[in-house]
């Protein structure tokens, strides 16, 4: 029924009562490009699809060539703008059900390395006694390891 990526948003509007339709199409204008999918684009898992972001900050939209070949000229050419397009997701979708959105994890964590910064941070500050945490220790025998995200 509804994906959202970073810019834009894919909505099948008509499922949504009038009344809070309006509200939701003029909430989500806000900051992003609505692109209205059909009720019988639905089946074809439309709003199915998942924005990403590669190790180089490019952008992709994963979905299912289903999803693909369902979408309109146009509605492939706004999210084309959004990222790179499709994969085959059809054994999935046809035994499981499900589509590219529902095999993916999101994680909305921060990167290990800013909480190894934050937790370095915690260790070396002042406990409240003047006392360092890291005060009074010999290095680690082993190190560990963080890398770049």
């Amino acid at each position: 029924m509804m994906a959202v990526g970073e810019t834009f948003c894919m909505l099948c509007d008509k499922v949504i009562p009038e009344l809070e339709r309006r509200f939701v199409m003029k909430s989500l204008a806000k900051d992003k490009l609505v692109i209205s999918i059909s009720i019988e684009q639905m089946p074809h898992f439309c709003g199915n699809i998942l924005q990403l972001e590669t190790v180089n900050g490019d952008k992709v939209i994963a979905m299912s060539q289903s999803a693909y070949d369902a979408f309109s000229p146009a509605q492939r050419h706004q999210l084309a703008m959004h990222g790179k397009l499709p994969v085959d997701a059809s054994t999935i979708e046809s035994i499981g059900s499900g589509s590219v959105r529902c095999m993916l994890g999101e994680v909305f964590l921060p990167s290990r390395q800013a909480v190894y910064k934050q937790y370095c941070s915690a260790l070396s500050a002042n406990v409240g006694d003047g006392h360092s945490l890291l005060s009074n220790t010999k290095p680690a025998v082993s190190t560990y390891s963080i890398s770049q995200e």
